[in-house]
């Protein structure tokens, strides 16, 4: 599902801001999206490695409520 995340955003951002700031808009996205990437693994594995003790299922948690707050935020 995270495929989809990225071209519907990039599809509305194309309908909102004027045509001559696009690529501005599509740099600046892929450079959130690379830095995102980067950020979740180490997050995941400190939180998994944090709470490996007494629940260890804490970073799916974690993660399935940042996927469900980039579909809000898009919807």
């Amino acid at each position: 599902m995270r495929a989809a995340i990225c071209p519907m955003w990039l599809a509305i951002l194309s309908h909102v801001a004027p045509s001559t700031e696009e690529g501005k808009i599509y740099a600046s996205t892929t450079s959130v999206e690379s830095l995102s990437l980067l950020i979740s693994s180490p997050l995941c594995t400190t939180v998994y490695n944090a709470t490996l003790s007494y629940y260890p299922g804490v970073f799916n948690s974690l993660s399935a409520d940042l996927y469900m707050r980039r579909y809000t935020f898009i919807a």
